[in-house]
This record gives C-alpha cells, structure tokens and sequence, in this order.
C-alpha cells in the first residue's frame, strides 16, 4: 500500500454520511437511529414538518409518513390536510419525497398567521 492511497483511505472515513434523497424537497431533515430502522424529522417554514420512518428490513425500504404540526412544542401529528388525512405506511421513497414536497408548499400554517397579524398591531 502506497502512502497516497493510505491518506485516500482515512479521508474517505472522515467524510460524513449524505443526507437522504427524497428529490424535491428542500428541507434538511435532522436523522436519528430508531429500532425500526432510520427516522427523520422535517420542519418547513411554513409551520408544518413531517416524520418518516424508513423501514430498511426488507428487499426494498418502505417508509412511514405523518404530517407535523410544528407551530407548538413538541411538534404534533396533523391530520387536517388530504396530502397525509392519517399516518401512511409502505410508501416508496418517490411517494414520500411527492408528499413531502406538497407538505413543504402548503400555504402558512393558520396559527403562525394570526400570531403575525398579532404582531403587526403590537406597537415596539
């Protein structure tokens, strides 16, 4: 083994794991080992998030999707919207990055509109 491709080898230890693919979405999902496999939570702007579970233990993954209400802590399942109306199981990974997408471009969560409307009568 040669010294340049020894330094190749620890450099490639030291580079961090990519963040999953679901094309489309803009948001970085923070990622956390679970028993059942890989979860992510999403937060977008717009006051809704998502959890997804990726299910690793069969031939292909399946995935877990629920619809985030994130205007208050902790974060809580939402069940107001005909993208996610219930927490969808065995969905491919294209169908999650598809509803993920739809989740991120919803309009501002109702909450966060009336706390900005609040805030623009309040004098500072």
């Amino acid at each position: 083994m040669t010294s340049s491709s020894l330094s190749l080898q620890n450099t490639s230890r030291l580079v961090p794991s990519q963040p999953p693919e679901f094309p489309g979405v803009l948001a970085l999902p923070r990622q956390e080992q679970a028993p059942e496999g890989q979860l992510y939570r999403f937060r977008f702007g717009n006051g809704y998030g998502a959890l997804v579970m990726e299910n690793t233990g069969g031939l292909e993954p399946l995935f877990e999707l629920c619809l985030m209400d994130c205007t208050r802590e902790p974060a809580r399942p939402t069940f107001e919207h005909l993208i996610c109306p219930e927490v969808l199981f065995g969905l491919s990974r294209e169908k999650v990055s598809v509803l993920l997408a739809q989740a991120e471009r919803l309009s501002r969560h109702p909450r966060l509109t009336t706390i900005d409307e609040a805030l623009l009568g309040e004098d500072f």
